[in-house]
């Protein structure tokens, strides 16, 4: 197999380059999309990865993973419906890059969770975009985000009604009758004028006393005495305290009895919540002395099951421009009109896994990517994208491992991707060790690629990765986190070096991350981020983002291709390791972005929301050399994290209104409005956006953009870009998709006035397995 990046095929690039060469991974990927066709646009971003359903003790979670951060906006409905609508911000991502529409279905199947799809984005009004959640039937819900690495996950639990144990059946929890067990001496008859509470007092004091002291038999019977007294101030610590006994001395099953009764009593108590926890943490119902006789007659469970599921997608894009520029030159106007077809191209994509169950071992094996052919860009037609092939095993409260490409974003791995193997190993029950090692993303030595592109991957001993990392948690079931070693080669050169840690806290409605990445190497701090999202009772969530960052991050790396691929060998052999480090922290920018915001229902159909956000980002040697468009609106907009250099401190304030069923049922309103105020510009938009789905087989989505912005040389620009999406279930597996939009800019400046007119469209079929 190839070396890739060597320095003999760096220092005769163009050589290289002509060279056809056929990678092993290119041609497994062409069996598995063999006959497809399609080539997927350079401004399109894949961001949303995969879909997982995670069962929990009362719940069941679809976890949503994306490739980036995602900030939480609102949820409509709020808890209850078939159907849900999760706005979200995407902080790394420009509002005017667009996202691939991408239709997930459930994955993997579940006997809990209804039938359900997924469509991203669904809805884009600003800086918001949707994701919509579509369920079989209705389901009660909660969401929230998880962050990991420079990842995020929205998690949606939904409360299911799991099939009852043997002993709910024969007695219902909530019908359970308090009495005293036997052997236990009945609470003594008071006299006439005797005072209940004196004695519930002096019954606590003992029970508790025993508690301290570990009797938790005598514990458990003066508590059952307390509880058999009228309702006094003490029955409900009592009835909590009473499961605390029998969980101490090792009775779950009784414990569980006692904490269901507690809820059942008292639902709406401050102590339900911790109560609630303590009946989580008790795992699985113990099985009944019958159950486990017969269990060891018959030996372990036998499990050996097959399941298939993903999607195929074939969609055609197509674009017509037709601009004219009128300029006044030595007081003549001279005017230049040109037409063309901007955009042809079939895409195929597909996200397939293969899942097989066997008895203690759960494997998957995953393919996703893309392929396609571009009618326009006769120099490279095909152009195939392979974002993931990997297999994974699991042993349940063992280990774990995957080999092949896969996500990154994960314990110090800042790469979207990376090829190589993940191994985890359950040290103890809140602590494991993972290991990483394998080739991060590579350069791109062809710019008419795309970095996903199997051609170019391919296996090197000069570039590669290794680290550990430790997780931890949950501890007091809210804190979770891991702390890493990361490690990237180069040519015998650190790429990167670093440590890290992820803190992470979640605690009924309450969610909180932070992220701190230092390179020891290039000594300087690579990412600071806190996001936190409070939900109160009455739905309202308030949102919090420190961001500090280098862009692109620290890595030897940026400063070998600073001046492109033809200088790599010169560098190498020049350059020293001082100044590698000098180059690679000139050539990263710093990035700082400030959120807050808040969104809050006022009636049962309407949220409104806000927020304010401030960014900045420092100049790069390396960005510098980039041109500038002056007539885009948003030139500086974009560079919040990773476009423009020195873009001196962006203010943006924005106002948000979401409404659901307000011309009729299943349809949802986003009106948004935001001020931009830049040292260069001033810039207002509007955006309304309708998502109306009928019958269960239509979904019409329609939206409209008003932009305009004064810059700082009396350059005005106005946009107006109408749209609308339509989407029919043509059978429970199969849809059919296509969208039709116009976009108008009219540019005018003292010497020239541009207009542009943008005509794009697309169609296509989407199968759901």
């Amino acid at each position: 197999m190839e070396k890739f990046f060597g320095i003999e095929e760096l220092r005769n690039w163009n050589k290289w380059i002509s060279a056809k060469s056929v990678n092993p991974v290119f041609l497994l990927f062409c069996l598995v999309l063999v006959g497809t066709w399609g080539v997927p646009s350079f401004s399109e971003a894949q961001v949303l990865d995969h879909i997982d359903i995670v069962p929990e003790e009362d719940t069941e979670e679809i976890h949503i993973v994306f490739n980036t951060r995602v900030l939480y906006k609102s949820h409509s409905p709020t808890k209850k419906s078939n159907r849900l609508q999760i706005y979200l911000e995407f902080p790394q991502i420009p509002p005017t890059q667009r996202l691939r529409r991408q239709q997930v279905a459930a994955s993997p199947r579940s006997k809990n969770v209804p039938k359900f799809s997924v469509l991203f984005p669904a809805q884009a009004t600003g800086r918001t975009r949707s994701l919509a959640i579509r369920f079989s039937k209705t389901v009660k819900y909660t969401v929230r985000v998880k962050y990991h690495q420079g990842s995020s996950i929205v998690i949606i639990s939904l409360a299911v009604t799991k099939p009852p144990s043997l002993e709910s059946k024969k007695v219902p929890p909530q019908l359970i009758p308090r009495q005293p067990p036997k052997n236990i001496p009945q609470a003594p008859t008071l006299p006439q004028g005797a005072s209940v509470q004196t004695q519930a007092d002096t019954l606590m004091k003992q029970a508790q006393a025993a508690l301290d002291q570990e009797q938790y038999e005598q514990a458990t019977k003066m508590f059952n005495l307390l509880l058999n007294l009228p309702p006094n101030a003490h029955s409900q610590l009592a009835q909590e305290l009473v499961g605390v006994a029998r969980e101490k001395s090792g009775e779950i099953r009784k414990a569980r009895l006692e904490y269901e009764l507690y809820l059942k009593l008292y639902p709406e108590s401050e102590g339900a919540a911790h109560v609630q926890k303590r009946l989580a943490g008790l795992g699985k119902k113990q099985p009944t002395d019958k159950k486990l006789r017969k269990a060891k007659k018959r030996g372990p469970r036998k499990i050996k099951e097959f399941s298939f599921f993903g999607t195929l997608t074939e969609f055609y894009f197509g674009g017509f421009s037709e601009s004219k520029t009128v300029q006044d030159v030595g007081g003549g106007k001279t005017t230049i009109r040109n037409s063309t077809q901007d955009q042809s191209f079939l895409l195929t994509t597909a996200d397939l896994t293969g899942r097989f169950r066997f008895n203690q071992y759960d494997n998957k094996f995953v393919v996703r990517g893309s392929y396609g052919r571009d009618f326009k860009d006769m120099r490279d037609m095909n152009d195939p994208r392979l974002r993931a092939i990997f297999f994974e095993q699991t042993r349940k409260e063992s280990y774990f491992f995957r080999i092949g490409r896969q996500p990154g974003n994960a314990g110090g791995i800042l790469d979207l991707r990376f090829d190589g193997a993940w191994f985890r190993y359950n040290l103890a029950p809140r602590f494991a060790l993972n290991l990483v090692g394998g080739i991060p993303r590579p350069f791109i030595l062809d710019p008419g690629r795309s970095a996903d592109d199997p051609r170019e991957f391919r296996l090197s001993k000069d570039r590669y990765l290794t680290g550990i990392n430790l997780d931890f948690g949950p501890i007091q079931d809210v804190w979770s986190g891991n702390v890493y070693f990361m490690n990237q080669m180069v040519h015998q050169l650190v790429d990167r070096r670093a440590i890290g840690t992820e803190i992470r806290y979640f605690d009924n409605g309450t969610n909180g991350f932070l992220l701190v990445d230092y390179d020891v190497y290039h000594s300087a701090l690579n990412i600071l981020n806190f996001n936190s999202t409070i939900v109160t009772d009455n739905q309202t969530s308030f949102n919090l983002l420190v961001d500090y960052r280098r862009s692109p991050f620290l890595q030897t790396t940026n400063a070998l291709l600073a001046n492109g691929p033809d200088a790599v060998g010169t560098a190498l052999d020049t350059l020293s390791k001082a100044e590698f480090r000098r180059l690679t922290d000139e050539l990263s920018a710093k990035s700082q972005l400030y959120l807050i915001g808040v969104t809050h229902p006022v009636t049962s159909t309407w949220q409104l929301g806000g927020d304010v956000r401030f960014n900045k980002v420092g100049p790069s040697a390396a960005l510098l050399q980039q041109s500038t468009d002056t007539t885009s609106p948003f030139t500086d907009l974009n560079s919040s994290l990773f476009d423009l250099p020195g873009s001196g401190n962006t203010w943006t304030f924005t106002l948000q209104a979401i409404g659901t069923d307000i011309v009729w049922d299943n349809h949802t309103f986003v009106a948004n409005t935001s001020y931009i105020h830049n040292r260069d510009f001033d810039g207002q938009s509007l955006s309304f956006s309708s998502l109306a789905r009928i019958q269960n087989k239509w979904q019409i989505d329609s939206l409209i953009n008003f932009f305009h912005q004064t810059s700082f040389t009396n350059t005005k620009l106005y946009r107006i870009s109408p749209s609308i999406r339509v989407d029919y279930r043509l059978r429970a597996d199969i849809a059919l998709e296509g969208l039709f939009g116009i976009g108008q800019t009219w540019t005018d400046s003292p010497d020239q006035m541009d207009s542009l007119l943008r005509e794009f469209f697309f169609f296509g079929i989407r199968w759901e397995k």
